[in-house]
């Protein structure tokens, strides 16, 4: 996410201590580390999940039928 977009999503989360996170349509992860690292500021642990059953390179191709 780009730095300037991060800055509103921070704060959407404002105070929330969250330690779950769920992201469909992952792509690279950038935004996921992003989440993560802000995240984990606040909370001993977090868990993340990331879904991207779009990406070609998927090497689960059972995904896709």
């Amino acid at each position: 996410m780009k730095p300037e977009l991060f800055e509103v999503m921070k704060g959407i989360i404002g105070d929330t201590k969250c330690s779950f996170i769920g992201e469909i349509g992952t792509h690279k992860a950038y935004t996921a580390r992003q989440l993560i690292d802000y995240c984990a500021q606040q909370v001993p642990v977090v868990t993340y999940y990331g879904y991207d059953i779009f990406d070609q390179d998927n090497p689960d191709q059972k995904l896709y039928r």
